[in-house]
């Protein structure tokens, strides 16, 4: 054991590390491992506090030629992965909104930072699975206020981002609730997929116009009927990232979440915080 990472970085010569500390210490972390010949890096998200600090460290990694990977764990869960093989298959048609939510409680006894709301601890696993499935927004209007935890930090927000072609993603964060919930809804044209704390679940929209004049209470119109959810497989993703690290380390090839997918979540983040601002 040791109580300075510079210490155990000179004398134990480390292949891989994971970084899982307060986001504020990465970027001294990161540097000093790099410094230090350590040729992948698993880091926590978010990458850092500041835009200033994460794209020092993906530069340092960058120049040091160190794989570095950031913990979207969500980047390595079947269920997520299968979604976006399903969207890309059209299965449910032309996507059309994103919709997410992230509730938590604090304080939390594994949280008690202060520098961290629940747009930075939290929501940059919503804002990243934003990006796998729509790229890379173009704007956004969002709210960052306090309005009844007594801490420095935000603890509710609501923003709109903007994608291309006009595609939506809205996302609720807040810390208000005494339960907590995470949660994406893929919405388009022809069904909706749905992953949160009850799993991966999907709805087709089935032509039942040929109804419309059984005599009924009820009009049959076109509607979302339940499908069954591709089987998955029973894997970790925090394995799975661990594995993926080292064959990048291995062969070249770049994580599914490498540090500049980092960088783009913590900068939705702090696009929030300017909208709010302005």
């Amino acid at each position: 054991l040791y109580h300075d990472y510079r210490e155990m970085f000179a004398r134990e010569k480390l292949d891989i590390v994971s970084i899982a500390t307060h986001p504020g210490l990465h970027r001294s972390i990161v540097e000093a491992a790099v410094a230090e010949g350590v040729k992948g890096i698993l880091c926590e998200k978010p990458l850092a506090l500041s835009l200033t600090d994460a794209d020092a460290l993906v530069a340092a990694c960058r120049s040091a030629g160190c794989v570095l990977s950031v913990n979207h764990s969500r980047r390595w869960d079947p269920a997520h992965r299968k979604a976006k093989e399903m969207v890309e298959a059209g299965l449910i048609g032309d996507l059309v909104a994103l919709y997410g939510f992230c509730q938590g409680v604090k304080p939390f006894p594994a949280w008690t930072a202060d520098e961290e709301g629940p747009l930075i601890h939290d929501a940059v696993h919503l804002f990243d699975l934003f990006r796998l499935f729509a790229g890379d927004p173009t704007s956004v209007v969002g709210t960052a206020v306090r309005r009844l935890q007594p801490f420095r930090v935000e603890d509710d927000s609501h923003a709109i981002f903007t994608f291309a072609d006009g595609l939506s993603g809205v996302a609720m964060v807040n810390e208000l609730t005494r339960y907590n919930r995470f949660g994406i809804e893929v919405q388009g044209t022809d069904g909706v997929i749905l992953i949160d704390g009850d799993g991966p679940r999907w709805w087709r929209s089935v032509d039942r116009t040929d109804r419309i004049n059984e005599p009924t209470t009820q009009i049959e119109w076109y509607q979302l009927e339940p499908e069954a959810f591709p089987a998955l497989p029973t894997t970790s993703s925090i394995l799975e990232a661990v594995a993926e690290l080292v064959h990048c380390m291995e062969t070249g090839a770049t994580p599914s979440s490498p540090g500049e997918d980092g960088i783009a979540s913590l900068e939705m983040v702090m696009a929030v915080y300017e909208s709010q601002l302005r």
